[in-house]
């Protein structure tokens, strides 16, 4: 065993806590911040205010895509819902996303290529949604 002291054995520590960081940072990097990048689909608009339909692609390749349904009201933007929908890894397009605006409600019909029809009624003054497989008229 050796010991080292003196101006060579602080370069060595310096310089290993210099790769040491670097190679945090890297990690830090490519593994991202984890939190989910929406893409837009399209827009509604009730009683003035925006309800956004959005999706995220799946990280696998032929994954299920994440989707959400927000009201955005002035900074604060309220989540009305969120899904998903095994559409073979393609992209989410209002086709898989059949929206319908009525009176106090957003109908929606979700339907990918792997996946069975589902219908989700929100009633948008109470929040409350309403979720079933069933097949969704075109």
């Amino acid at each position: 065993m050796q010991i080292y002291s003196g101006p060579e054995s602080h370069r060595g520590v310096i310089r290993r806590s210099g790769i040491c960081l670097i190679v945090a940072a890297a990690t830090l990097v490519a593994c991202g911040s984890g939190d989910t990048e929406f893409r837009l689909i399209e827009t509604i608009t009730s009683n003035k205010n925006p309800i956004i339909l959005e999706f995220a692609p799946s990280h696998a390749k032929f994954g299920s895509a994440d989707i959400r349904i927000r009201l955005d009201v002035g900074e604060s933007g309220t989540v009305l819902y969120e899904g998903k929908i095994s559409n073979d890894g393609g992209d989410i397009t209002v086709d898989n996303i059949q929206a319908n605006l009525g009176k106090g409600y957003l109908w929606l019909c979700l339907n990918g290529v792997e996946q069975e029809d589902v219908s989700v009624r929100i009633e948008l003054a109470t929040g409350l949604v309403i979720e079933e497989e069933r097949h969704c008229s075109d």
